[in-house]
């Protein structure tokens, strides 16, 4: 009889070029949001980008996408480079979105932050874990 030999998550290939394609999709689409804050009043392209980011919200389902590709990221690759930079382009929405809601009058709004602590948490707790796992390996 053969034996079937399952690949651990973090080895699998397919998982790697996923993650990897994500990051790059969080990196365009925070660098493109963080270019069109900046430059809203001046640009070219301002309805097309303004009708992109109306219907990805970046307070919202944007920053929610790049906080699970840091989760992501920091569970399937070892790159600190890339985890700084994804990292960066998360809390640079988060605070974005914080600021956001404070203009809100009702506690009912601070509870788009909600997925926020989760994810914080789980990345959180993934760095840990993994800085537990390269301690007792060496």
């Amino acid at each position: 009889m053969q034996k079937i030999k399952i690949t651990p998550f973090k080895e699998n290939t397919y998982i790697k070029v996923i993650c990897i394609i994500t990051d790059v999709l969080a990196i365009l689409y925070g660098g493109t949001y963080f270019y069109w804050m900046a430059r809203r009043n001046s640009m070219v392209y301002e309805n097309e980008l303004t009708n992109f980011f109306a219907f990805f919200n970046p307070m919202t389902y944007g920053s929610y996408f790049l906080g699970i590709t840091l989760l992501f990221h920091c569970y399937v690759l070892k790159n600190n480079f890339g985890k700084v930079i994804i990292g960066l382009l998360y809390v640079g929405s988060a605070i974005a979105s914080l600021i956001a809601v404070m203009g809100m009058t009702g506690w009912t709004d601070l509870l788009m932050y909600v997925p926020h602590l989760f994810i914080i948490i789980a990345v959180s707790w993934v760095l840990y874990e993994k800085k537990d796992t390269s301690e007792t390996v060496h």
